[in-house]
């Protein structure tokens, strides 16, 4: 599947042809005759592409959770870390995904502290090496989660159930 185009891109795409707009047709002219400098021109350009893809993003943001709230395709896109304006909506020069590539999310993937290995969610233990399961005072059994009562020797954190000798 290919790579899905980054903000960062989408961002600089607007930034190239809000430039090349600055320089068309006065924008050259005030060059040549020492008006204005390149780099002045540059930040404008670059400060024009900040704030129009700001306000798209916020109305973007507001109107994807407010009126397709109802919509479960997009409140699933949303969930699963996608981008109103930067992955859906945002026209094809700035950004040439397909449709197909635009709608799919893919996971983050977190990589485990101990073994490096690659997990999709960092709330639970590494799928590899098993690095961030709780284990038992007692007896180092594992368990489900950090509350629950050691189903091999019966510890219990709070010693409501079982024995705790």
């Amino acid at each position: 599947m290919p790579r899905r185009t980054s903000p960062i891109e989408v961002l600089f795409r607007f930034w190239a042809v809000a430039f090349v707009f600055a320089l068309c047709p006065y924008g050259f002219l005030f060059l040549l005759v020492g008006a204005v400098s390149l780099p002045f021109l540059a930040l404008i350009a670059l400060l024009v592409t900040i704030l129009f893809n700001g306000i798209q993003w916020i109305g973007h943001q507001f109107v994807f959770r407010t009126m397709f709230s109802d919509d479960e395709q997009v409140q699933k896109f949303l969930r699963d870390g996608g981008d109103p304006w930067f992955h859906l909506s945002c026209p094809w020069p700035f950004n040439p995904d397909s449709d197909e590539v635009r709608m799919t999310v893919e996971p983050e993937v977190w990589h485990c502290s101990e073994c490096g290995g690659p997990n999709t969610d960092i709330e639970q233990p590494c799928q590899h090496c098993g690095f961030g399961r709780w284990h038992c005072g007692r007896c180092d059994a594992l368990l489900d989660d950090q509350f629950s009562p050691c189903q091999a020797c019966g510890n219990d954190p709070f010693g409501e159930r079982g024995t705790c000798e």
